[in-house]
């Protein structure tokens, strides 16, 4: 699991591939979910928040994806369980806390 999980997260810090399509790949919002639980069980909520937010931005519909992947981030879940609202304010957060890191 740990092997699968260390893969997600090389998949999404690897630039070529985030610019080569990636959306086209049916499985990749699973990745990214799978990256985020990871950055979160590893206490980086910033970096969970910023996966979460590129699955948000291959599948537009909040609804949707909160109904798929609640059971496995139900803490990144909750914030968005608001709407576009919530949705916006994370993305400020995640823009800020990236901002903190330069």
């Amino acid at each position: 699991m740990e092997y699968v999980h260390t893969q997600c997260l090389e998949i999404y810090n690897n630039a070529a591939l985030l610019t080569s399509g990636l959306h086209r790949f049916p499985d990749s919002v699973t990745l990214l979910m799978n990256a985020a639980q990871v950055a979160q069980d590893r206490g980086n909520d910033a970096e969970a928040y910023s996966f979460y937010l590129k699955g948000l931005a291959i599948d537009p519909t909040i609804e949707s994806l909160l109904a798929k992947y609640a059971n496995r981030a139900p803490k990144l879940a909750n914030p968005l369980q608001s709407g576009t609202a919530a949705h916006g304010r994370l993305v400020e957060r995640v823009d800020h806390e990236e901002a903190k890191r330069f």
